[in-house]
């Protein structure tokens, strides 16, 4: 999509607010899915979002979707938050405050979906905050 040759500027992002944002308060728990992938997929083909709250309000969006009851929006969650934090430095910073709990999250989707992609997550995000990790490296550890 991102390499169309019609897609141009702002068109992405203009698309990602009209339609991917709000389906973030869908009920419809495979709309949350999808759009937690197409925020990961835009991300990862390098959207440059023109504002940086727009940044912002979907990552809060992706974030919270990490506890969604639905394992199939949690696993597109915790890909795109994933792509978020490899791009945006602002996401990164904000992950870092909570990176314990997301990566118990993660840990918890390994253990759920036994999916070889969520390990690539991980790496990324014990490589993007080593520091912060060293006070929970031994509750990871000892985890059942």
């Amino acid at each position: 999509m991102m390499r169309h040759p019609d897609v141009k500027g702002n068109n992405v992002e203009a698309f990602v607010l009209q339609f991917v944002t709000p389906e973030f308060t869908s009920p419809e728990p495979c709309l949350m899915a999808i759009a937690c992938e197409v925020v990961g997929t835009v991300t990862k083909s390098g959207l440059v979002w023109s504002n940086e709250e727009h940044l912002n309000a979907n990552f809060r969006a992706v974030a919270a979707a990490l506890d969604d009851p639905e394992l199939p929006v949690r696993v597109n969650a915790a890909l795109a938050i994933t792509e978020l934090v490899t791009v945006h430095e602002s996401v990164r910073t904000a992950v870092g405050l909570q990176v314990g709990k997301v990566i118990q999250d993660l840990l918890k989707l390994i253990d759920e979906t036994d999916l070889d992609i969520l390990n690539r997550s991980m790496e990324v995000m014990v490589d993007a905050f080593q520091t912060e990790l060293l006070p929970v490296a031994a509750q990871l550890t000892q985890r059942p």
